[in-house]
């Protein structure tokens, strides 16, 4: 969650459940969390957006020459 905050009542008591990855090779998961004060639900929605420092099993990055 960005603010970790309930966007209903502004709560920060909340459960979040496991991380679905149904679309897979998307780069995109999402997690249903639901607001222990006022009880609405929402999806926390995670995309993949770069990937930094990137070495392989055997120790080289694939991205340098």
């Amino acid at each position: 969650m960005a603010d970790n905050k309930c966007p209903t009542c502004g709560s920060d008591h909340f459960e979040t459940g496991r991380i679905h990855d149904e679309l897979q090779n998307t780069g995109i998961l999402f997690q249903e969390v639901e607001c222990l004060n006022c009880g609405s639900q929402w999806r926390d929605i995670y995309t993949l957006t770069t990937i930094t420092n990137l070495v392989t099993a055997d120790g080289r990055n694939p991205c340098t020459k």
